[in-house]
């Protein structure tokens, strides 16, 4: 699968289990796209959800195959890397 931005950005904050509210201040897309894009990753297999629902209580994480996604996206697209921060 061929990653967006969009869909890279969901991934990283995916690394660590984060909910839906999280999601979307870590971003900074707005409600309508985090719901498009986690919808699309959930059918994936590149997240998976501790609910049925996408909603407020959901609680997002990544999956192995979303690991080796974001590895590739990053192989591929070297200039558009996110950085971590160092803790």
């Amino acid at each position: 699968m061929v990653l967006t931005f969009g869909q890279y950005r969901i991934l990283l904050a995916t690394r660590h289990c984060i909910n839906y509210t999280q999601l979307i201040e870590q971003t900074h897309f707005d409600q309508a796209l985090v719901s498009y894009l986690v919808a699309g990753l959930l059918d994936s297999g590149l997240i998976v959800s501790t609910t049925e629902s996408v909603d407020e209580s959901a609680e997002y994480a990544l999956t192995d195959t979303g690991l080796i996604s974001i590895e590739e996206y990053e192989r591929a697209n070297p200039d558009l890397i996110m950085y971590r921060a160092m803790s």
